[in-house]
């Protein structure tokens, strides 16, 4: 989606809006993360997407042709650069913060795989030469137990 702006300065009002909507949005998925609550639902994330596409489209096109930009007042070109820096901050904190989810997420699923493992105690098969043959993973289908 690109922009439809009647002049340079509305151009960079959109923009920041759009910074300003992006940067509020990854502080709050941030602040949910942390208190441990859901991401808002599936249509702010849609919007959300939506938006990151149209603001990523629109500054490339600006990094293309710097002239669509050209005539807007210098304060807002300033905020707009401020706008941005905020955007890559909260965009950053909230890398951050899913990785560190991921993290998490993928330790609880191998300490469940771990005591599937161990509560199923299965033996070792055994291999060509007749020593004991181990097998690396170990397939788990969730149920009530884990």
């Amino acid at each position: 989606m690109a922009l439809a702006a009647a002049d340079a300065a509305d151009r960079v009002a959109q923009l920041i809006s759009i910074a300003e909507t992006l940067t509020q949005f990854a502080a709050s998925e941030c602040a949910a993360i942390k208190a441990r609550r859901p991401p808002p639902a599936g249509g702010a994330q849609s919007e959300m997407v939506r938006l990151a596409n149209a603001f990523r489209m629109e500054m490339g096109h600006l990094e293309a042709d710097p002239s669509l930009v050209a005539g807007a007042p210098k304060a807002q070109l300033t905020r707009l650069r401020l706008a941005c820096q905020a955007l890559e901050k909260s965009t950053s904190a909230h890398r951050d913060a899913l990785s560190a989810l991921k993290r998490v997420s993928e330790g609880m699923m191998q300490a469940m795989a771990e005591e599937v493992a161990r509560q199923r105690g299965a033996g070792a098969g055994y291999g060509a030469a007749g020593a004991a043959a181990h097998s690396p993973t170990l397939a788990v289908a969730l149920d009530k137990r884990a």
